[in-house]
């Protein structure tokens, strides 16, 4: 109860003051900001000074975390929660970040037959678990606002999916049916054209199932806005409609 009460206060107070220089600084090359006003600017730091306190950077592979780092990660996490509230992330803790692509073992089974080897990852979301990137990628996305990929709105989109322990592409936050028409009917289609294959505006990895659809569909949402509208009309209202609702800075 008192540490909600002192995480509120100081979400408040980083609201109501001037943006930090530093902040400034990391927030200005960040393309996606650009197009945001000087409250939505404000908040968005406030949202990303939170963040940092709140959660655990740790480096891997010999990668150092210091605060530009924390920053830059925080400032993209957070810009595609504006509407949805600090909340949206209240099941991470941890964020475990490499230099580039790292392997780990990857173990899986076709019938009866048993396959061993290596996969390369960009990044990946653990239910329960941290939010694994890699800095070269991170770095890309906060240069590059208009490629349709960014991994960190891509691997957050999928905590928020998670918050209702389910990765199916409908976060718990999502109460109206239509959404669930929709970006049903939206996915069955990708899949198709993908089968079939033909060119697809969006990611052709969001085939691979609901989940990763709503979270390929994150970035687009916020990485080409205009072009998702008239590509896909129903599915970009939708998640305007999502993601673009406001609830307050110290939502518990």
């Amino acid at each position: 109860m008192i540490r909600g009460w002192l995480r509120s206060r100081r979400r408040r107070r980083y609201l109501r003051e001037p943006i930090p220089a530093a902040w400034r600084a990391w927030l200005e090359p960040l393309p996606h900001a650009r197009a945001l006003t000087d409250a939505e600017c404000a908040r968005l730091v406030a949202f990303a000074r939170a963040f940092v306190e709140e959660k655990r950077f740790e480096g891997c592979a010999g990668f150092v975390v210091d605060d530009e780092v924390r920053a830059c990660i925080a400032l993209q996490a957070c810009l595609i929660v504006l509407g949805l509230g600090l909340d949206a992330y209240r099941r991470v803790r941890t964020v475990l970040v490499y230099p580039a692509t790292y392997r780990r073992a990857n173990r899986s089974a076709t019938g009866a037959v048993v396959s061993e080897g290596d996969a390369h990852i960009a990044g990946e979301t653990v239910l329960g678990g941290p939010v694994v990137l890699t800095w070269d990628a991170t770095v890309h996305g906060g240069q590059v606002g208009d490629d349709g990929r960014n991994l960190v709105f891509h691997e957050f989109a999928h905590q928020i999916d998670l918050l209702d322990d389910y990765a199916d592409g409908a976060p718990p936050l999502v109460e109206d049916a239509s959404y669930r028409a929709v970006i049903g009917r939206e996915f069955e289609q990708h899949v198709r054209a993908v089968e079939s294959k033909k060119r697809t505006f969006l990611d052709p990895y969001g085939a691979t199932n609901p989940a990763e659809f709503f979270a390929v569909a994150t970035e687009a949402f916020f990485e080409r806005r205009d072009r998702l509208r008239d590509k896909h009309p129903e599915l970009y209202a939708e998640l305007a409609a999502f993601y673009q609702r406001r609830q307050p800075l110290d939502q518990e």
